[in-house]
């Protein structure tokens, strides 16, 4: 397992993937951040909340807000564990 500076996780090429139902290789998963991000931008969007359950969904939705400085609120669940 190899250690991925955030400011670089969409900026550079590497060997991973990202867990779930479908895995991700590295470069799906910043092609999608991107293309969501460049739709928030568009948009003129400064927070969204996100509910995902699969990794790489809230990955996609998390990384791409991140990027053009979108604020991204986590709601609650409401269980218990939690």
């Amino acid at each position: 397992m190899s250690w991925i500076d955030l400011q670089y996780l969409l900026l550079e090429q590497h060997p991973t993937t990202v867990a779930g139902p479908e895995p991700l290789t590295h470069a799906e998963l910043a092609q999608q951040a991107l293309s969501f991000a460049a739709g928030l931008q568009s948009r003129n969007i400064q927070q969204i909340a996100v509910h995902l359950l699969d990794a790489g969904d809230f990955a996609i939705a998390f990384l791409g807000a991140w990027r053009v400085g979108v604020r991204v609120i986590l709601p609650a669940d409401l269980q218990e564990h939690t």
